[in-house]
């Protein structure tokens, strides 16, 4: 029972990750090309072309994940590759000290930094964890527990693209002010 819920969690959050993110991009796809560019990776002329295979890598993943069955191990395997293609260009970016905003989810103002790195390390053992579990875990869950698991994934998907956010507040602590009487 554990084993299938926690196949579920991960088939949700990589399917809810994939959705929001594709969709962020779609809404604001010029923004996502010149991120592309900004990069450096590939000729800036290629820019609009390797946009649209990853937000199409991003959607058929999330059709895999949604509709399980057979596609399941293809959908987390692309995960996968996409997670690990982006921490790649993100740790080249971070390593050549280029100043740029990810746009992973739509667009922002944010700069990139290791925190991204580390949100795609987290989701790529969530996508191993579901591949590795797969073949051994049952995938018969009622509704309520489906629902319970979608909430949970949410939350946790929610709290590992804002990882960077919420250690930079950790860190810097709020400022005490002086009460008066």
């Amino acid at each position: 029972m554990l084993a299938a819920s926690v196949l579920m969690f991960c088939r949700m959050t990589i399917a809810f990750l994939f959705l929001f993110s594709s969709g962020g991009k779609f809404l604001t796809l010029q923004d996502f090309v010149v991120t592309i560019g900004d990069f450096k990776l590939f000729p800036r002329r290629w820019s609009r072309t390797v946009a649209w295979l990853f937000l199409c890598g991003e959607i058929t993943t999330a059709a895999l994940m949604m509709l399980g069955g057979n596609g399941l191990s293809l959908g987390f395997l692309l995960a996968t590759t996409l997670l690990m293609a982006f921490s790649l260009a993100l740790g080249m970016a971070l390593r050549r000290n280029i100043s740029m905003s990810c746009n992973c989810f739509g667009r922002t103002e944010r700069p990139i930094s290791g925190y991204d790195v580390v949100r795609n390390g987290v989701l790529i053992l969530c996508n191993v964890l579901g591949l590795w579990l797969l073949n051994s875990a049952p995938q018969n869950l009622a509704l309520g527990e489906i629902m319970l698991l979608a909430l949970m994934s949410v939350v946790f998907l929610l709290f590992v693209m804002n990882l960077g956010e919420i250690v930079e507040a950790l860190r810097h602590p709020f400022p005490v002010f002086d009460e008066r009487r």
